[in-house]
């Protein structure tokens, strides 16, 4: 049934991209975000899946990041936060029909469903070796405290946050690999006691982070957390999640009002945030709204300068290897701008080395490397890709961390780029297999008793 409805959505928005006006037009795209909720809600009905999960966090932050704009904004209050920008208002109604053409190619393919064949590798419980907890705790925090301890004062002056979105450096990326790997497992621990110690040490990373300015870590392992609490502990329940996400956003919109002078300075100076009189009632959700204007630039930029054959979305591939891509913008003399969508789109506005950066969007990081048949294909291939994983992260140690990479960076992919968790699924299957290697020679073996096996699969069903 489901792969149906949603074949029929999929023929629906191919046909709101045929006809897409020439111009703005509000009946257009307020259409457009009634068949999305109204093609959401029907999978989570029927699905019977949890909105603590990976496809919750994602459908919110596409709506934010894609649809938001054109209906609440864009009548009222075009120029509101960095819309005041230049962009060419009449590509709005196609920019988001090229949106929900792509989000329909996910749902797509996240309704195909998979059998789970392979027996010999399902989780039981003595997967995790004795000192798995203590060694991965022990790499993430060495890490944490050298790279704070390598920034200094300049910590809480919004230093981090530039590192840790413009210069992943090893350092920096290898904490997060490490602080992700732990994040995920804190609830098969059977011991209550160390559960709470982890959960503390994570939440008090995250608020350092925060203060910092630095954003994507933090959402990142609350969004692992809240999901592995909700499938290995207690499902929360929707009304109790949903302020969550509220109090989440609002937290948010403040850092990015005060990121570019630090915290500490707003604090310390006794400095107030300014309201504006012509605010918005969604504007808790700004952080997401913003990108809303890279889909506009970039999709106007590959319409009238031509697509980029994946020239844009180099760095993603190339970041597996550490320096390969500065490596290969010498050697081929590609500007390190021009090989990621966002630093593209931010070089469009101000330039080369800017210190600010715009953001990037997933739809239209995939439109401006390879058009509308490229938005297509990808975003059905994530859907079933996710589907594979979903149908499998009970049984299979592999795709369980794959899930909680895909369910942290959910809500970061939809204002970045196409290709933004596999790096981070790449490393942290590679560390998970180290560690996880070294602390059972290390222990001589594992303690059966010490963790909860993640169930059965039913194969009778």
């Amino acid at each position: 049934m489901i792969k149906f409805i949603n074949i029929l959505f999929f023929i629906f928005s191919l046909i709101l991209y045929v006809s897409s006006p020439a111009s703005y037009n509000y009946i257009f795209c307020l259409t457009i975000l009634i068949f999305f909720v109204l093609q959401n809600i029907i999978y989570f009905v029927l699905t019977k899946r949890s909105l603590v999960s990976f496809e919750f966090f994602f459908m919110f932050a596409f709506a934010g990041v894609n649809l938001i704009y054109p209906v609440f904004y864009f009548p009222t209050n075009p120029t509101f936060n960095v819309f005041e920008l230049y962009f060419n208002y009449d590509i709005i109604s196609k920019a988001t029909s090229i949106a929900y053409l792509g989000y329909s190619c996910y749902m797509l393919g996240l309704s195909l469903k998979f059998e789970y064949q392979d027996d010999t590798i399902e989780i039981s419980h003595n997967i995790l070796s004795n000192n798995f907890f203590r060694n991965t705790l022990i790499v993430f925090l060495t890490l944490s405290i050298s790279y704070i301890a390598s920034v200094g004062s300049d910590f809480f002056n919004g230093y981090s946050w530039y590192v840790d979105e413009q210069n992943h450096s090893p350092i920096t990326s290898f904490m997060e690999f490490s602080a992700i790997l732990f994040t995920m497992f804190i609830f098969r621990n059977k011991s209550k006691i160390k559960q709470y110690i982890y959960v503390f040490i994570i939440l008090s990373f995250t608020a350092i982070y925060l203060l910092s300015g630095s954003r994507n870590i933090p959402v990142e392992l609350l969004i692992i957390l809240f999901v592995s609490y909700n499938i290995n502990v207690k499902k929360i329940s929707n009304s109790v999640f949903l302020l969550f996400i509220i109090i989440g956003l609002f937290t948010l919109s403040v850092i990015t009002i005060i990121r570019s002078e630090g915290i500490l300075n707003y604090l310390l100076e006794g400095q107030s945030i300014q309201v504006e009189s012509n605010s918005n009632m969604l504007d808790f959700a700004a952080d997401l709204i913003i990108n809303n204007r890279n889909l506009y630039v970039l999709v106007d930029y590959a319409d009238t300068n031509g697509i980029t054959y994946g020239v844009t979305m180099l760095s993603g591939v190339l970041g597996l290897v550490p320096y390969l891509g500065s490596f290969v913008s010498e050697k081929f003399n590609i500007p390190l701008d021009l090989m990621f969508t966002p630093g593209f789109n931010t070089y469009l506005e101000f330039g080369h080395g800017s210190q600010y950066g715009l953001g990037g969007n997933m739809v239209a990081d995939v439109y401006l490397s390879f058009g509308i048949f490229g938005v297509v294909i990808a975003f059905f291939a994530f859907g079933l890709f996710a589907s594979f994983i979903i149908s499998r992260y009970k049984y299979n140690v592999k795709a369980y961390i794959i899930y909680f990479i895909l369910a942290g960076t959910s809500v970061y992919i939809n204002r970045e780029s196409y290709l933004l968790p596999f790096r981070t699924i790449v490393y942290t299957l590679i560390m998970f297999w180290l560690l996880n290697t070294l602390s059972k020679k290390i222990g001589n073996e594992a303690d059966e008793n010490q963790y909860n096996n993640i169930d059965e699969p039913n194969l009778d069903k």
